[in-house]
């Protein structure tokens, strides 16, 4: 056995010393190397899809690439492991003495540095658990409860509930005491780990839960245990008594088989009474065999756990980072602290649902907003050419991150190499935007808790969004028709209708409720999920709509709510909404809970004064606001004219668990919500029907003489016939944007549609015209020189029409800016690198490129310090020219020599001593020759001669200055 462990961890570090194997030609995984499938599938890039022969039903049938003849249930490496408990025990030979759970949380309640348990001391504590157990008489088959949050005991009972056949039920810490104790007799749970937090809760009705036989405090104090009566039969202990019982007297391992149960996670229950879902070891295990083949982990990633165990998505991440022996940190409970846990874990795998990478995206966005200026520019334009890089396929340049991506890695603890989300869907623009700042892989996976977890999910090295991937190697998916949504297999140019899933994958059916087991579960074993999806080409799967929790509006029109919240939740106003609408009325009403600090942001702008934020929500200007912002958001997205909410109430507090309107993973509870909010849909449904009522849009002679639309009474409109024509002979003679507005609003359309037209500027600019713009926005246009002689264009145009060029279009290839301060001129520089990497610029200008310094560190005493810094500035000069391949042009006084020569100039020289000189690759000395003569001598260059040039003065600039400009106007390549 020693012997088999050591193989084992000695090859893990072999493989992960080791280079990846080159994909197979063909770049179609397992059929490349698999000669008999390719008779059998067709090939799709991602899936497969199955022939007639094996089809079910008239829906094609798509498998991975890797599994395109037999699904896979077990690791491919290791096959023998079968259930939870084998991939401990693997793990445990593997990874004796890695890291595997870490918390901050010392034994006093402090917070400290990440603490670390070993995978062998896991496995030592995972005995004495299940002995204690044992020694308190729970028999075989028991079901377990878990009440508490992500800790490291939790994960090792939950070992220890697979090495002794237990049944675990996790319960969601979050959960009220109605939901607790349903759970709890529905499930026979008998055993119920707890903290004290949720023994307190426990105990006010423990006597509705007869089932219970003990209750083991996590983190208690023996001696301040409360002590039962006889008569309840339950009996109260502390995790650490538990644990010192099972030490000693530990007993043999009761190991379970592949088809028994081994939890039973309890879902959301969104729509009415929570349902059990049975799933056994080989369920997890084949799910999370069947996703290893997309995503690796290593031995030295970290991963930090916050995510609620209870959740499956959380529970078969940790089944799969155990298999590879990752190190998992806790975080310290406090949602609010997460950010604190990330720095000091500093994870490489952070795994995350969509509303906190929203939250994520939401507040660097916001902060790149209020930065303003050069800041907001350099992000921007780093933004846009790391997303032109990975869209080409090519790695983007590093100094994109050194300049501004290495600040928001950092949020994260700057080490995350892998981010996955999942639970709901994430927006295509928040992935790329996780892309690009973060710099690793961001993957979008899809499942459900009766699938053991992941259904589909993208491949690493996908750069494509809007889509979850392909299905994972142990399942296979279909669509079917749905008629009443209008979803067939037909459609063009996808395939869409309802996801159903079949394999090893599938649970085992809701405890103790065959009805709703077979309403999900068809005869052929196809799982059916209520989502709708469509297949893109290659076989990746796309989730587009929800057949579940759909409703009808009046006019017959299907209304998807979840997928109208996703949207809406991108409005800066909004912190959680619920859209409702029945079949009753013919619009849909929103409740929104606001962002508090955004809220009252705009208000202080808008310069409305309220006492608290509840008087700020009931204000209708707010209001207003709110739903303008979802309007924008909504035609951005795309929405539907009947997809968009026409009223809103704003609530200052937010929707959560304990008042009922979100599950434990915070998903809307819609029939709760629409109780909780009965009075605000009915006021907002009078509000819609009266505003409707009494007025219709009519123009012509209703309206006053400039053609504008009035809203009038619907009993001054004679001739429904007339009001069209007047509409459309406005529109002949041109319609404004207010206009527009007034007939959306009233659901009038024309057949071609409405149009507006701005006007361009299609004329040049005059130079007094350009000299005024330079003057009042020396920042934003397309050159970069640092003072008056260079960047005058009343000196530049006539250099440019000597030449015959274009004057307007060289001043269009040069961009201006000026610096006031040292500190200003550096930032510039390092806007200019920034686009410079979007524009072929090939000459850069500094003039008097030591007079800041000068003037900003003046005395001996700053002396060092400005060399220093001039220093700093040279260096980045250097760096733009080698990365740019750009002729950087400076130009510099020199010391006068207070002697008999001191009317002669002397180069040797320059202010700024010899960090200057030593910076420059060519060195040319400027001086006034006699009368108008200019003479501009070669000092120091290589493999050039020593020589000098004379030239003459044309309406102020000197001639070096016009081929300057000149060269710089070719090769702008105007």
């Amino acid at each position: 056995m020693e012997d088999a462990a050591q193989r084992r961890r000695v090859g893990a570090a072999t493989a992960h010393l080791q280079r990846p194997p080159p994909p197979p030609a063909g770049g179609c995984g397992g059929l490349a190397v698999n000669p008999t499938a390719a008779e059998y599938v067709h090939a799709q890039g991602y899936s497969v899809v199955l022939p007639e022969k094996l089809q079910t039903g008239k829906w094609n049938v798509y498998r991975s690439t890797r599994s395109p003849l037999r699904l896979i249930s077990r690791y491919p490496d290791t096959p023998d492991i079968g259930t939870l408990h084998d991939n401990f025990t693997y793990a445990v030979e593997t990874f004796t003495d890695c890291k595997y759970l870490g918390t901050r949380i010392r034994t006093d309640g402090t917070i400290g540095d990440y603490k670390w348990m070993t995978y062998g001391e896991a496995s030592t504590s995972r005995t004495a658990i299940g002995s204690g157990l044992i020694y308190h008489g729970v028999r075989e088959g028991a079901c377990i409860g878990l009440y508490f949050i992500n800790r490291p005991e939790w994960v090792i009972v939950d070992h220890a509930c697979s090495a002794y056949s237990y049944v675990s039920v996790p319960l969601y810490d979050t959960l009220g005491p109605d939901a607790v104790q349903f759970i709890v007799n529905h499930a026979a749970v008998e055993v119920i780990f707890c903290v004290p937090q949720t023994l307190s809760i426990l105990l006010s009705f423990i006597a509705q839960m007869p089932c219970v036989q003990l209750i083991v405090v996590v983190g208690g104090d023996d001696a301040n245990m409360p002590s039962m009566p006889v008569t309840t039969g339950v009996e109260i202990i502390t995790y650490s008594r538990l644990l010192i019982q099972g030490k000693a007297g530990p007993q043999h391992f009761r190991p379970p088989k592949p088809e028994d149960v081994a939890t039973i996670c309890y879902t959301s229950g969104t729509t009415g009474t929570p349902k059990g879902v049975v799933l056994s070891h080989e369920n997890l295990i084949a799910n999370v065999a069947g996703s290893s083949l997309n995503i690796k982990f290593y031995p030295s990633d970290v991963y930090i756990s916050y995510l609620p165990l209870a959740h499956i998505y959380e529970k078969v991440n940790q089944i799969a980072a155990l298999h590879c022996g990752v190190a998992i940190g806790f975080y310290q409970g406090d949602n609010l602290k997460l950010m604190d846990d990330l720095a000091a874990l500093r994870p490489t795998i952070f795994a995350s649902v969509p509303r906190l990478y929203n939250r994520i995206y939401t507040a660097i966005t916001n902060a790149v907003k209020e930065s303003g200026g050069l800041k907001e520019k350099l992000f921007h334009t780093a933004y846009n050419a790391k997303r032109q890089a990975i869209l080409k396929g090519k790695n983007p340049s590093p100094v994109w991150d050194k300049l501004v991506f290495n600040k928001i890695k950092a949020r994260l603890g700057g080490r995350v190499r892998l981010m996955s989300s999942g639970a709901s869907p994430l927006a295509a623009d928040v992935m790329e935007f996780l892309r690009i700042c973060f710099g690793g892989e961001v993957l979008e996976g899809y499942g459900m808790t009766e699938t053991s977890c992941i259904i589909s999910a993208m491949d690493v090295g996908d750069r494509s969004i809007g889509h979850v991937g392909s299905p994972i190697a142990s399942c296979e998916v279909k669509l079917v028709d749905v008629p009443e949504m209008n979803y067939t297999s037909d459609d063009q140019p996808y395939p869409r209708g309802e996801i159903c899933v079949r394999g090893p994958i599938i649970f085992h059916g809701y405890y103790k409720d065959e009805v709703q087991t077979k309403e999900v579960i068809d005869e052929d074993g196809w799982l059916h999920t209520g989502d709708i999806g469509l297949w893109l080409p290659g076989g990746r799967l796309k989730i587009i709509d929800r057949k579940k929790n759909i409703f009808k509006l009046a006019q017959g029109e299907y209304i998807a709510p979840e997928k109208i919240e996703n949207v809406y939740a991108k409005c800066k106003f909004i912190a959680q909404c619920f859209i409702y609408g029945d079949s009753l009325n013919s619009s849909l009403v929103g409740i929104i809970a606001v962002e508090p600090e955004v809220l009252k942001a705009w208000a202080a702008s808008e310069g409305i004064q309220c006492e608290d934020l509840r008087q700020l929500c009931a204000d209708p200007r707010a209001r207003a606001a709110v739903l303008a912002d979802m309007d924008s958001v909504g035609k951005e997205a795309q929405l539907r004219g009947f997809e968009f909410a026409k009223a809103v109430r704003l609530v200052a507090e937010p929707f959560t668990v304990e008042n009922g309107l979100l599950t434990p993973t915070f998903k809307v509870k819609r029939p709760q919500a629409k109780t909780y909010f009965a009075k605000e849909i009915s006021d907002m449904y009078a509000e819609l029907r009266e505003a409707e009522a009494p007025r219709h849009m009519a123009p012509s002679r209703h309206a006053d003489e400039g053609g504008q639309l009035q809203l009038i009474d619907a009993d001054r409109v004679e001739d429904e016939e007339e009001c069209f024509e007047s509409i459309d002979k406005l529109i002949s003679q041109g319609i404004n944007a207010g206009d527009v507005k007034k007939l959306q609003d009233a659901g009038i359309y024309t057949c071609n549609g409405l149009m507006m037209h701005t006007k361009k500027n299609q004329g040049f600019m005059t130079g007094n015209d350009l000299l005024l713009k330079v003057r009042e926005d020396p920042v934003g246009s397309y050159t970069m020189c640092l003072h008056s002689v260079f960047s005058r264009p009343e000196r530049i145009v006539p250099i440019a029409e000597r030449f015959g060029m274009d004057a307007n279009a060289v001043l269009d290839n040069i961009i201006y800016a000026r610096a006031y301060t040292y500190e200003h001129q550096y930032n510039l520089l390092l806007g200019l690198a920034a686009k410079m990497a979007e524009e072929p610029f090939r000459l850069l200008i500094v003039d008097s490129v030591i007079a800041l310094f000068r003037v900003d560190f003046s005395g001996r005493g700053e002396l060092a310090e400005r060399q220093q810094k001039l220093a700093q500035m040279l260096s980045r000069l250097t760096k733009i020219a080698e990365e740019f391949n750009v002729a950087v042009y400076i130009t510099n006084q020199v010391i006068a020599d207070p002697g008999g020569g001191m009317f002669i100039t002397d180069p040797k020289k320059p202010a700024g001593g010899h960090v200057l000189a030593h910076a420059a690759t060519i060195r040319l000395m400027l001086r006034k020759g006699k009368g108008e003569q200019r003479v501009c001598k070669i000092f120091d260059a290589p493999n050039l001669p020593e020589g000098e040039a004379i030239s003459f003065c044309f309406g102020g600039p000197c001639l070096l200055l016009a081929l300057m400009v000149a060269l710089l106007s070719k090769l702008a390549k105007i």
